[in-house]
């Protein structure tokens, strides 16, 4: 399997203390850029979470912004109440269109733009949701083009495949 251009991360309101397991996780010499939207709230104050997830890893987490060009070891964090998709070539993009079930950002809306502009052999894109209706949906589109699913199990557990899985990558 070929290194992934992209990694792309997708978490629910719940899923905070999934995505802080996994980016505590990675190494410092970790080289791929990540797109990440979590849904949350409109805040105030703003930027909040990206400096909260930043105490979790010696990547840099930026809050992403319109035209921004991808860079290895960076994490792309999407604004509150903005869709955050993929464009070539390796930019990102924001949007306020309508909200996608419900919820803006949309883990649709980033999945489906990097799946756009990946092809079969071009390496993972790898995604993280807890695997509910949402991840079903999103799961053939990712494999199809050979990128796996990486899901939020029980307490801290990480496992790759379907709600099947019996191996965490990480966690216990």
């Amino acid at each position: 399997m070929k290194r992934p251009e992209l990694v792309a991360v997708g978490t629910s309101l719940g899923g905070l203390n999934a995505l802080t397991t996994l980016l505590g996780s990675l190494p410092e010499k970790f080289r791929v850029p990540i797109a990440i939207v979590q849904h949350r709230t409109l805040s105030p104050a703003g930027g909040g979470l990206a400096k909260l997830l930043q105490q979790q890893t010696r990547l840099t987490v930026l809050e992403a912004e319109d035209k921004m060009v991808l860079e290895p070891a960076r994490i792309y964090l999407a604004p509150a109440d903005y869709h955050l998709m993929i464009e070539e070539p390796g930019r990102l993009a924001l949007s306020t269109d309508a909200p996608v079930r419900a919820a803006r950002p949309s883990i649709d809306v980033l999945f489906q733009t990097a799946a756009a502009l990946q092809r079969a052999d071009s390496g993972d894109i790898s995604g993280r949701e807890s695997y509910n209706r949402y991840g079903r949906d999103v799961k053939p589109m990712v494999e199809k083009l050979g990128g796996r699913i990486i899901w939020h199990g029980k307490g801290d557990q990480l496992l790759i495949g379907d709600e099947s899985a019996s191996e965490p990558i990480l966690g216990q």
